[in-house]
């Protein structure tokens, strides 16, 4: 509590996964709460069952929980999300997105690296 208030910084992230019990995003949550954990973050985990309306309402309602970006596992975030997102395992292509080059793990690494500073409604990890 007392770094997030002399930082300035909540040290939260938000994770968004399709379900929360499904194998492949329990496993990919398992590798996530490693590094935020050992990096002294807290997060925010929601699961979304595959519905357009709480994939485009959860980003929202996160941010008003003072978390500083997103991760958004097998979750295709649209455009006007207002904080930063890295993508773990899209399955499409997203117009600005290296998805097709680039592993999760790259992602994350970028995660790690903007985490080191503040992150701006302008950093798009996606």
């Amino acid at each position: 509590m007392a770094r997030s208030l002399r930082a300035q910084r909540s040290f939260t992230i938000g994770v968004v996964v399709p379900e929360i019990s499904e194998g492949y995003a329990a496993l990919v949550l398992s590798g996530i709460e490693d590094h935020l954990l050992e990096e002294g973050y807290f997060y925010f985990v929601v699961s979304h069952r595959h519905r357009p309306d709480l994939i485009q309402e959860y980003p929202h309602l996160l941010q008003q929980r003072a978390v500083e970006g997103l991760i958004a596992v097998d979750t295709a975030c649209r455009k006007g999300v207002p904080i930063p997102v890295v993508a773990v395992s899209g399955h499409r292509e997203v117009e600005g997105s290296d998805e097709h080059r680039f592993g999760p793990h790259v992602r994350l690494k970028a995660c790690s690296r903007a985490s080191r500073r503040t992150w701006t409604s302008k950093d798009r990890f996606y």
